[in-house]
């Protein structure tokens, strides 16, 4: 028999019964081959996808938290550079106090 390909649905009805079984029989396990095959590739996708955007979130929640920890650092660091500020210059001052007095 021929290339199941090579067979028009009209030369279908030109063929012995046992030929169009077999046709029949060919084409659907391609058809169903094919299908399994997408099916696949879905599924894949599907795991693939997954893995991507959970990896997205995380990497993004990740750069959040960093730029988070750097802005509290830096107001720390700020607010300790003004704390050291305000103690020096009230040393200054209680030591210009203290001259004063002699």
């Amino acid at each position: 028999m021929r290339n199941s390909s090579d067979v028009t649905d009209k030369r279908l009805n030109e063929l012995s019964p046992a030929d169009q079984a077999s046709l029949r029989l060919s084409r659907q396990g391609t058809a169903s081959a094919a299908l399994y095959g997408l099916d696949q590739e879905r599924a894949y996708r599907e795991k693939l996808g997954g893995s991507v955007m959970d990896n997205l979130t995380e990497n993004y929640r990740n750069q959040q938290t960093e730029k988070q920890n750097e802005a509290e650092n830096a107001y720390k660091e700020k607010q300790l550079a003004a704390d050291t500020a305000y103690k020096n210059s009230q040393l200054a001052i209680d030591r210009y106090n203290a001259g004063m007095g002699d």
